[in-house]
């Protein structure tokens, strides 16, 4: 299941005794994908667009500096672009005026037409994404892999079976009486045996429903949906709380789920 958002994160020393804790929070928004990373925790910001809706309307990153530091020092981390990024920790007391930066006035390099990869190095990244005759990448979520599968043209590998190919989506497809899937794919997001698909894309994760498979999805209310069908323009949906069945464009869907945050989720026996 995931996490419910919050309102308010409250910082405090590794033994939680700090009785004077750092406070972060703001009127009107809520807090979700909480990550702590060395000192410094990313967060990314909710706000409310109507009685059922919600929006992501930004990212945040707090900096600790209760550290106690006896020297500047530089540290980096990888931030979410996979790019590296360098900043200082510095004492108590420490005068900006003492800093000194500096460049060096040329870099030296070396190339290769191969990289050597160890595929070892995370156990944990279970999904290899393929596209464009070329290894993509290996990834720790389906999602993150099927999306960069989709926009090479490619497929998801994992376990040794084919998981994703974008060659394999129909221009159309309407799996008939949807209703009666919704009691397994529930109990399977409950007991944690459903092929979680968060964060994929819309057009990516029809490959599924085209296949014959309904999924379990979410609006941007947390309505729980069942996703049977589509077209050239529109989605077909059924909404498990009262049993209607609705429709949006392919535009409206696209929008509900991406500000759901594109939660998806199939039985595992699924292609």
């Amino acid at each position: 299941m995931r996490e419910l958002p919050l309102t308010a994160i409250e910082i405090t020393d590794s033994n939680a005794k700090n009785l004077d804790p750092t406070r972060y929070m703001e009127s009107g928004v809520l807090l979700s994908d909480v990550q702590v990373t060395g000192t410094r925790i990313h967060l990314e910001k909710i706000t409310k667009t109507g009685e059922h809706s919600f929006r992501v309307s930004g990212s945040d990153t707090i900096v600790s500096n209760s550290m106690e530091e006896t020297a500047p020092r530089v540290l980096s981390e990888n931030n979410a672009e996979k790019e590296k990024v360098y900043y200082t920790a510095t004492p108590r007391g420490f005068q900006a005026k003492r800093a000194r930066a500096a460049a060096s006035d040329a870099v030296s390099f070396d190339s290769a037409p191969r990289m050597q990869v160890d595929k070892q190095s995370d156990d944990s990244a279970r999904y290899e994404a393929y596209g464009q005759g070329r290894y993509l990448g290996r990834y720790q979520s389906a999602g993150q892999a099927i999306n960069i599968a989709y926009e090479n043209r490619g497929y998801v590998r994992s376990g040794g079976r084919m998981l994703y190919c974008r060659a394999g989506t129909a221009s159309a497809r309407n799996i008939k009486n949807p209703d009666q899937s919704k009691d397994a794919l529930l109990a399977a997001r409950q007991d944690g045996t459903a092929l979680d698909l968060y964060g994929t894309n819309l057009p990516a994760v029809l490959y599924f429903v085209s296949g014959g498979a309904p999924l379990l999805a979410y609006s941007d209310g947390g309505t729980p949906l069942i996703l049977y069908g589509y077209d050239r323009s529109t989605v077909s949906l059924y909404r498990i709380d009262d049993g209607t069945y609705f429709k949006l464009t392919t535009e409206e869907a696209t929008r509900m789920f991406e500000n759901g945050r594109s939660d998806f989720a199939a039985l595992t026996s699924s292609r």
